[in-house]
């Protein structure tokens, strides 16, 4: 039994090869560029906050918070596309309010669209109308079936 197992890993030992060759390759690590920045910060203990900053790269963002817990500021960065987005938001009693360059627009709708949305609207006041004057319009029917399945019977088998 001794010389089965010594065989066994005498061949497990012999059957491992060593590899010897290159690793693989390894690119070089990209080291993104520091973009310099710089901030403020200042709060005292009511809850009052100011702060900012501005970097490099053309992003800039400052916030103030007042006694009464309402929110101005400011941001803005530059998209994708090279334009700079200026948005400012004010936030309190009466919510959340933000104006700016950046800040999507709702699309007009085309004539179609207004005369498709004045035809649907004239059908739902046209049923309206209808159902006002006959509620049931359709009547009632009651199920034609069984309302609910009941449990399979239990059969014993011998």
């Amino acid at each position: 039994m001794h010389s089965l197992s010594f065989f066994s890993c005498l061949l497990a030992i012999a059957s491992a090869g060593n590899l010897v060759g290159p690793a693989g390759y390894a690119a070089p690590a990209y080291i993104r560029p520091h973009i310099g920045h710089a901030g403020f910060h200042t709060q005292d203990t009511a809850g009052q906050y100011n702060y900012g900053f501005n970097s490099a790269d053309g992003i800039h963002r400052s916030e103030v918070r007042g006694v009464d817990g309402s929110v101005a500021g400011s941001y803005s960065y530059i998209s994708p596309e090279g334009a700079k987005i200026h948005i400012d938001y004010s936030g309190g009693a009466l919510g959340f309010n933000a104006a700016g360059t950046g800040i999507p627009v709702p699309v007009s709708d085309t004539p179609e669209v207004a005369a498709a949305k004045s035809a649907h609207y004239a059908h739902h006041v046209e049923s309206a109308a209808r159902a006002a004057v006959d509620p049931h319009g359709l009547g009632y029917a009651g199920l034609g079936y069984a309302g609910y399945a009941g449990p399979a019977p239990f059969v014993k088998y011998h």
